[in-house]
């Protein structure tokens, strides 16, 4: 029998799982096993007469050597990434209870209504408008009020929604969002950029996800622009 036909042979027998052909099964990548056990079954079925070349045969084995090294590597690699995530959700969860009670100022459009209050709508504006249009949408994207300001000056403001609609309706309490956009006096725009302030006075965690809760606004870690004593508009 020929050497090609030896291999071949020993390949069958190897590829051969408890008498089910390997046809049979789900195809699986080649791994540091398979490949050892394949270059065993390579030098029981080489022809003594003509046996495998040392160079063939050592190539074979940094082949080998190569695959393990790549798999172990892949496996730390993976082992790291883990711990990564692991240590890193710590930290975020750790930083989010030491804001308790902090003012903070995050990057967002949301708003809060209450059931007896008002929502905080806070926004930012680049310079001097003459006019400022604000616009506020329920959860379906849909507006439900506007409002128009006069003659601001730059930097943080404030506009406190007291839940009225445009059809002069009471809206229900939850998470709204709003629009700011401002024009000087000669109908040129001005950079306004609403944002997110206030209070930490609780934490929630979503699918191991820190998040803080600002007067009923989740708010990522993420978004967070500045902490401290004051921040909130005066």
């Amino acid at each position: 029998m020929a050497d090609s036909d030896l291999l071949t042979q020993g390949i069958n027998e190897l590829t051969q799982y408890n008498g089910v052909a390997t046809d049979s099964l789900p195809t699986q990548n080649l791994g540091k096993d398979e490949f050892l056990q394949l270059l065993i079954t390579q030098l029981q079925y080489q022809d003594p007469m003509e046996p495998m070349d040392d160079n063939e045969y050592i190539a074979q084995l940094a082949q080998f050597s190569e695959l393990e090294q790549m798999t172990n590597m892949n496996d730390n690699l993976t082992e790291n990434l883990n711990w990564n995530f692991l240590l890193s959700q710590t930290i975020n969860n750790t930083m989010a209870t030491s804001l308790l009670g902090k003012d903070i100022k995050a990057i967002g459009n949301d708003a809060y209504l209450p059931a007896d209050g008002n929502a905080q709508l806070h926004y930012n504006l680049g310079g001097f408008a003459d006019t400022v249009v604000i616009d506020v949408y329920d959860g379906s994207g849909e507006k439900v009020a506007s409002y128009t300001q006069n003659q601001l000056g730059a930097g943080d403001q404030l506009f406190e929604w007291d839940g009225r609609t445009m059809s002069g309706d009471t809206a229900s309490t939850g998470t709204y969002s709003f629009t700011i956009t401002a024009t000087d006096a000669d109908g040129n725009t001005v950079t306004a950029s609403p944002y997110m302030s206030g209070t930490v006075d609780g934490v929630q965690y979503v699918d191991g996800q820190a998040y803080l809760v600002v007067d009923g606004n989740k708010i990522s870690l993420g978004d967070v622009m500045e902490v401290g004593t004051g921040v909130d508009d005066g």
